[in-house]
């Protein structure tokens, strides 16, 4: 699942983040890509407002960024987004308690969350990450070769090539 949320309307919903803080984007960035590790989903962040010589579009360590200028919005860059990946919207998750985003994201097939449930989900899987010890997907360590197996492939390695493969 792809999760596209609203910045500025995520950092004041976080505990440690506020919106005073000059620091609040780096912040948030570092807290939803600690999120997006532990998740496994892919997060795509939008804010308002780029400083001047910032790039639009950016992606710092898993996380997509996406900076509006100063003739548009963190929202409308969002709905754009959407529209411009419509047949993938309906696998988007859309982070914002901004009545007219969640209005705009639906119409268009995506799934959305209120930042206030979001920013719970963020705080309960940081302080409670999962434990991957016993993921069955996590390769299992070989057993080392016996006395008698490895005795077996050096015979085979100094060997030489057989007959069938050797010049005559």
């Amino acid at each position: 699942m792809v999760i596209l949320v609203d910045g500025h309307n995520l950092i004041p919903k976080l505990p440690s983040l506020s919106l005073n803080d000059p620091q609040d984007e780096r912040k948030l960035i570092e807290i939803l890509s600690e999120y997006a590790r532990l998740s496994r989903h892919k997060v795509i962040l939008f804010l308002d407002k780029r400083a001047i010589g910032q790039a639009f579009a950016k992606t710092v360590g898993t996380i997509k960024i996406f900076h509006a200028d100063e003739r548009t919005t963190a929202d409308e860059t969002i709905v754009h987004y959407l529209q411009k990946h419509s047949p993938k919207s309906q696998t988007m998750l859309v982070i914002s308690s901004d009545h007219h985003v969640q209005i705009q994201a639906k119409s268009l097939g995506a799934k959305t969350q209120r930042s206030e449930e979001f920013a719970k989900t963020v705080v309960k899987l940081l302080q409670n990450p999962p434990s991957y010890k016993n993921n069955k997907a996590k390769p299992k360590m070989e057993e080392p070769l016996s006395a008698e197996e490895m005795s077996d492939w050096i015979d085979i390695f100094n060997s030489g090539p057989s007959e069938k493969y050797s010049k005559q």
